[in-house]
């Protein structure tokens, strides 16, 4: 998150990249844009094909509900 907020370009990587960077992407964009995890990952889907992992995604959701926005 940190090299986002200090506007750092930043690659999200894993082997086919239909799974593990989509889900860490929309978390990570969810924090910043203070949007909604699902609004992140549709929006991400908009652009390419996905085939996320539900028990992956089920823990960003959790640890998103856990985050402490205000100090981040």
């Amino acid at each position: 998150i940190k090299l986002l907020v200090d506007n750092v370009s930043t690659l999200v990587v894993c082997s086919a990249g239909l799974s593990r960077t989509p889900c860490i992407a929309a978390g990570a964009i969810s924090i910043l844009s203070q949007t909604a995890p699902e609004e992140c990952l549709k929006t991400i889907s908009d652009h390419q094909r996905l085939d996320v992992s539900s028990s992956l995604w089920s823990d960003v959701l959790k640890v998103f509900s856990q985050l402490d926005l205000g100090k981040i």
